[in-house]
């Protein structure tokens, strides 16, 4: 038992051989000397999810060999041991190592992409990603509307700059390599997901191969949900309730519509109900709240949903389509506010600037 934590509390230490450059594909080579490695099966991971190779850990020793097309994250698993790296087409030499702390990490010398990607995410931790995650933090702790407000007008401001220096900063950058993951990355956070427009530059300094490839994929799928959702677009779907009974958004042609994604475990999503139904008590023949649950949990849903507002139309996420990829939810509170004619006036709208739209 000892010896097998000793085993978990082991990392793999990666280190690049940058003489030996592999062009015609990689190699991935592991010295591993304590004995309870021996015989153990090392896989290999993509980003994809799908294992890519497993091999024997032999005598100490394992070899992966095999080519990507562009620059991917993937993992080596041994057991309960998972070893993240970016794979790239070179040789790639992992070692075994025992953290100072008796806790599993990683540590690895940079190869072509991943020392693009390692040394952009170093460069711009503080003059972004801490930034950006401390407005987060204050967003999600603010106790007022008018902070929340605040910190998204931040949030907004900084986004917006910092994108337009990434694209003033890789402009100039001859070696492009990887910097799809990194554009991937930036269009899945909030916020960012606001300025489409500028993703979409950086997209264009993306290399043609790896546009082609996963990240790219993922990349130009973002772009096409986020012109789906731009001010101006027309917004109609049908869907069943929690009654069972159809309807479409386009029903309420003449009135304002609030398509609302919510969950019954999120937090911030049920302390905002009673302003909801203030404002749908109010203004009733002004608006109609369509609540779209992302609840994995349908009995949860169908519980809570039935003691929500009546005058609702309460409905699941998982339709003719999935409302939740169609109009690029990834987190809860969201929603769209759609004009008389079902056009999007605005995106996660607060409950303060709604009541002044309608009043």
């Amino acid at each position: 038992m000892k010896k097998y934590s000793a085993f978990l509390c082991c990392f793999l230490m990666l280190a690049v051989c940058m003489s030996c450059g592999f062009e015609n594909g990689f190699l991935l080579e592991g010295k591993l000397t304590d004995p309870l490695f021996d015989g153990k099966e090392v896989i290999l991971i993509t980003e994809t999810g799908a294992p890519s190779d497993t091999v024997r850990v032999e005598k100490g020793k394992f070899t992966i060999t095999g080519t990507v097309a562009y620059p991917v994250r993937a993992a080596l698993q041994i057991e309960h041991l998972t070893i993240p790296f970016t794979l790239v087409n070179d040789r790639i030499d992992f070692s075994e190592s025992v953290n100072t702390e008796n806790e599993k990490a990683v540590a690895y010398k940079k190869s072509k992409a991943a020392s693009n990607i390692a040394a952009y995410y170093e460069a711009n931790k503080t003059l972004f990603y801490q930034k950006y995650m401390d407005l987060l933090s204050a967003e999600v702790e603010a106790t007022t509307e008018e902070e929340k407000n605040k910190c998204n007008l931040q949030k907004d401001s900084l986004v917006e700059y910092y994108l337009s220096v990434l694209i003033d900063q890789y402009k100039k950058e001859k070696n492009r390599e990887g910097f799809s993951i990194i554009v991937s990355d930036l269009s899945g956070l909030f916020g960012v997901r606001e300025r489409p427009d500028l993703i979409g530059e950086l997209f264009l300094l993306v290399p043609q191969q790896e546009k082609e490839g996963y990240m790219g994929e993922k990349i130009e799928t973002y772009l096409a949900r986020s012109e789906k959702i731009r001010i101006g677009q027309t917004v109609d779907f049908a869907f069943v309730d929690h009654k069972g009974v159809a309807g479409r958004v386009s029903d309420y042609a003449g009135k304002l519509v609030l398509v609302d994604f919510w969950a019954t475990w999120c937090g911030p999503c049920l302390a905002q109900i009673p302003q909801l139904e203030d404002i749908s008590a109010r203004h009733a023949d002004k608006i109609q709240f369509v609540m779209v649950s992302i609840d994995e949990d349908k009995d949860a849903w169908l519980k809570k949903a039935a003691e929500m507002n009546p005058l609702w139309r309460n409905i699941h996420y998982l339709q003719d389509v999935d409302l939740k990829k169609e109009y690029f939810v990834t987190g809860v509170p969201d929603n769209l506010l759609l004009s008389e004619d079902g056009k999007i006036m605005q995106r996660r709208i607060f409950t303060g600037d709604l009541l002044k739209i309608l009043e």
